[in-house]
């Protein structure tokens, strides 16, 4: 568990003071984590966090899922592993998006399987796909399929 704040002030998003101008507010919150081994090669984890909605565009977070490791035998070093994360947009963010004309919805989630190849000692590769549902949360956007191939290399 653990809880963060800013001490610079930002904008808020959609409270003026009597000129016109933004009033001000600290970035704060907090969130959580756990992860457990449940058999020898399997891992669960789950994370959670809040945030300043006056100030933040996504209010909270949440995240899960599992990673496996040595699914091929004899590769008792490789990885897979699946998440689902939801960022949900705060009710200042949605206001403030109404008021400019622009459409959102509440929440953005992404689908992720990854596979992490060890393929010598500190050399990795480890390709990753993601099916993201409402991509920015933006109403009009349709939802995406992305791919993205890392490289590990440990020194």
């Amino acid at each position: 568990m653990g809880i963060w704040s800013y001490t610079k002030t930002f904008n808020h998003l959609t409270k003026l003071d009597a000129g016109g101008t933004a009033l001000q507010s600290t970035s704060h919150g907090l969130y959580f984590l756990a992860e457990q081994t449940l058999l020898e090669p399997l891992s669960i984890f789950l994370r959670y966090g809040i945030a300043n909605a006056d100030v933040n565009r996504f209010q909270s977070n949440i995240a899960y899922g599992f990673v496996f490791n040595g699914l091929i035998p004899t590769r008792d070093l490789d990885r897979f592993g699946v998440a689902v994360t939801t960022v949900t947009n705060g009710a200042e963010y949605k206001t403030q998006q109404a008021t400019a004309g622009a459409q959102v919805d509440d929440s953005e989630t992404a689908v992720e399987f990854t596979y992490k190849v060890q393929l010598y000692r500190g050399i990795a590769i480890q390709p990753d796909f993601q099916y993201v549902i409402h991509p920015s949360t933006i109403t009009t956007r349709e939802n995406a399929l992305v791919g993205l191939l890392r490289f590990e290399v440990e020194l």
